[in-house]
Parts: C-alpha cells; sequence; structure tokens
C-alpha cells in the first residue's frame, strides 16, 4: 500500500455505516503511517483491479503493534 492509495481507502471508510474519519485520517497522516511502517499495510483488488479492502498495522516508538484493521474485504 502507498500513499497513491490513500483516497481510496478514504473512499471505503466513509461508505462503511459507524466509521467516523477524523483529521488523522486524511492524506497526510496516512501517509506519515505509511512511510513510518513501511511495507506492513496492504490494499487488496479483484481480477479487475477494483479496490475492494485494506490491512493497515503499525507500530509505536517500543515496538509493539499500533494500529492492525482489515475494512471492506469482499
Amino acid at each position: 500500500m502507498g500513499v497513491e492509495d490513500c483516497d481510496e481507502v478514504r473512499g471505503l471508510w466513509s461508505g462503511i455505516e459507524g466509521v467516523v474519519l477524523t483529521p488523522s485520517d486524511d492524506r497526510s497522516a496516512l501517509g506519515y503511517q505509511l512511510r513510518r511502517n513501511k511495507g506492513l499495510s496492504l490494499v487488496a483488488r479483484d481480477d479487475e483491479n477494483h479496490f475492494i479492502g485494506a490491512v493497515l498495522c503499525g507500530f509505536d516508538r517500543e515496538g509493539t503493534p499500533q494500529a492492525l484493521g482489515r475494512v471492506g474485504v469482499a
């Protein structure tokens, strides 16, 4: 997953009932998270290359998993 996927991830999140986007979910903040935790987050696409989900993961300063979420996987 890269910064170029952030808009699709946010679009997916905004369509899920009960999910509220905050300033920490903007493109800049997500980009920082992706750069800081390079290679740990993935997107899922179907056979026609349509975006269908994402897994985001990161670590805090002590190396403990900070966030792990699976959203929108069909």
